[in-house]
């Protein structure tokens, strides 16, 4: 989404660095709960974007 070559989003790096904190935060904060016993469970949706079929079934829960 960044493109690529000399004119490249500037932003990239820093847009990147902010998403890793944010999931290193709530990997560290909360107790990540799913009722999918395996990945082959999960039932996928192949638009424009790539979409679980009825939303992500994850409950979050503070450590």
């Amino acid at each position: 989404p960044f493109s690529a070559g000399p004119r490249n989003c500037i932003g990239w790096k820093y847009a990147i660095a902010n998403m890793k904190t944010i999931i290193a935060t709530v990997i560290r904060q909360f107790k990540i709960y799913t009722e999918y016993k395996s990945v082959e469970e999960i039932e996928i949706n192949l638009y424009l974007l790539m979409r679980m079929r009825d939303g992500p079934k994850v409950w979050l829960e503070n450590r």
